[in-house]
């Protein structure tokens, strides 16, 4: 019976698919005015930030330019803004410290962790060698057994010999799927070394909590000394006040008095561009705090306060590394945010 044509499926009305591109066009119209929509209120949004700190800084100037007009107050504004600058100058180098620090550590951890991802992988690969060099040898000996055994049998070519032949034929097939499960599993280690050989080492750029726990100290050492040498000057009270307030709000005094502290400023920064032992006063305090810091969490990359209360003026050399007589600063650089610290230390 010949069979009956399928009906054929009857199109669409022009009208019915312009209407379907319609709303089709209309639905991806609607997606991007409401993602255009996003975009306009988020630029808006930055706008009106950035408005706003324009008018900010726009009425900071004016304030300096008021304060610039009398000669007593500008001296004031001057100095101020030079112990602002001996404040951003010393978180520049914490900063500094702690990105140089950081970046030896992660390339001293990728270094140990290569080596780390080498040794095992040569161990691996040792014990796959081992594994199939002894598989490899007792495939060696089933094979020349099967051969013995095909010797044998083939000598036992007379009739009466038919039994013997049998035995030998049972045991050569033992023998054969002894021999074929062994090519196999030499197979199978051959792949498996072959992709060990073949892995390569991916690197993790995150130090660990050890690494940013000696970043971090080696950054608040610095910042003690930083302290310790400005404090020794008796400026480093006075910068943290200009650091921490507005530029109308503090008074250094007359004229006379802020040209001499805009002078005890200079000598300051310039003895301590001429200091050459940085290295070697960090390295001494570091090894002094890791002895007296402790951590609430083993997870914790920033020492508890409490062991940073006061800062001894000198620490004798290694390997020592204890505080040399009574004299100590009573300030914590932590608690009392001097140079920013807080934000330069790694969490």
């Amino acid at each position: 019976m010949p069979k009956l044509p399928l009906p054929l499926r009857r199109p669409a009305p022009p009208t019915e698919e312009r209407l379907l591109r319609l709303f089709s066009n209309r639905a991806e119209l609607k997606r991007e005015f409401a993602r255009l929509q996003r975009d306009h209120d988020r630029l808006l949004e930055q706008l009106r930030q950035q408005e706003g700190e324009a008018l900010r800084m726009q009425q900071r100037l004016d304030q300096v330019e008021g304060l610039l007009a009398d000669p007593l107050r500008a001296a004031n504004v001057a100095v101020y803004f030079q112990l602002r600058g001996i404040w951003a100058r010393c978180r520049r180098r914490l900063a500094r410290q702690a990105q140089d620090l950081a970046g030896r550590r992660r390339e001293l951890e990728r270094e140990r962790d290569a080596a780390r991802f080498r040794d095992n992988q040569a161990a691996a690969l040792a014990a796959i060698d081992q594994r199939l060099g002894a598989t490899a040898e007792r495939q060696a000996a089933l094979r020349a057994e099967l051969d013995r055994l095909d010797d044998r049998r083939a000598r036992l070519g007379a009739p009466w010999r038919y039994f013997e032949r049998r035995t030998l034929e049972a045991e050569a097939a033992a023998l054969r799927a002894a021999v074929e499960s062994l090519d196999a599993q030499i197979e199978r280690y051959a792949r498996a070394r072959e992709e060990k050989a073949t892995e390569t080492c991916v690197p993790v750029d995150v130090l660990g909590v050890g690494s940013r726990r000696d970043i971090n100290l080696s950054v608040i050492a610095l910042a003690q000394e930083l302290l310790l040498h400005f404090a020794g000057c008796d400026l480093a009270a006075l910068v943290r006040e200009a650091a921490l307030g507005g530029v109308g709000d503090l008074s250094y005094g007359g004229i006379g008095e802020c040209r001499t502290l805009a002078a005890r400023s200079e000598q300051a920064l310039a003895a301590l561009e001429r200091i050459d032992d940085w290295p070697a006063r960090v390295r001494r305090r570091v090894a002094f705090l890791r002895r007296e810091v402790l951590y609430h969490l083993d997870t914790d990359t920033v020492p508890g306060p409490g062991a940073l209360d006061s800062i001894p003026a000198v620490i004798r050399p290694e390997p020592e590394a204890l505080p040399e007589g009574d004299r100590a600063v009573p300030v914590n650089v932590l608690t009392d945010g001097y140079w920013d610290l807080g934000e330069v230390l790694l969490a």
